[in-house]
């Protein structure tokens, strides 16, 4: 039986959507996809303002003042 095979992408993708249904604990949401908090709204709120998109990766870059 071959792996199952994920895209990061589409596991954040669940998340969200796991995240949108009534009654979640969002803490506990975030512990079982081994997330921070902190994280799991960011995700949600990008992929709430950008859609799919907002869930790829962004370049760290420094920000200079």
């Amino acid at each position: 039986m071959p792996w199952k095979e994920f895209n990061t992408i589409d596991l954040r993708f669940q998340f969200v959507l796991d995240s949108l249904q009534t009654g979640v604990n969002f803490t506990q949401l975030c512990a079982q996809y081994g997330i921070s908090t902190k994280c799991g709204f960011k995700w949600k709120e990008r992929f709430l303002r950008e859609g799919k998109e907002g869930l790829l990766d962004r370049k760290k870059t420094n920000k200079r003042w």
